[in-house]
């Protein structure tokens, strides 16, 4: 693969921008309509990276897709921000045993399995309460 062309200038949640025609527009889908990736800006589809660099915008590294194809390819880069996550919202490790991995379409989750369980005795407990 040819070498990634990396932004310099302005950026916004680790994507390069500039203005075009007067609108804030991230680098690589500009790049992405200038080298007909894109047909317009307006294109609901993602352009996404296969080197896995925000700030690349090689329009040999870009290519359209979905939210589900870009949820996967941050998951295979490691950019996906909940793997990077080391502990749950309540302070519990994520890992070895209290890591739980859930799927949903094609969407990956991860979960602390004390505070899981936690939620279901809550539950089990209301809906006990309501017979």
């Amino acid at each position: 693969m040819t070498p990634c062309i990396i932004w310099t200038g302005k950026i916004n949640n680790g994507y390069g921008y500039t203005t075009y025609l007067g609108k804030l527009v991230f680098i690589h889908r500009l790049t992405a309509l200038q080298s007909k990736i894109l047909d317009s800006l307006d294109n609901p589809l993602y352009v996404l990276h296969r080197c896995g660099n925000k700030l690349c915008y090689n329009s040999e590294h870009l290519y359209l897709g979905d939210a589900s194809r870009n949820a996967k390819d941050s998951i295979q880069h490691g950019t996906n921000y909940n793997s990077k996550k080391t502990h749950c919202k309540n302070g519990h490790e994520l890992s070895g045993d209290n890591l739980l991995i859930g799927r949903y379409k094609d969407y990956i989750y991860r979960y602390c399995k004390i505070c899981r369980l936690e939620s279901y005795r809550k539950r089990a407990v209301k809906d006990k309460k309501k017979k």
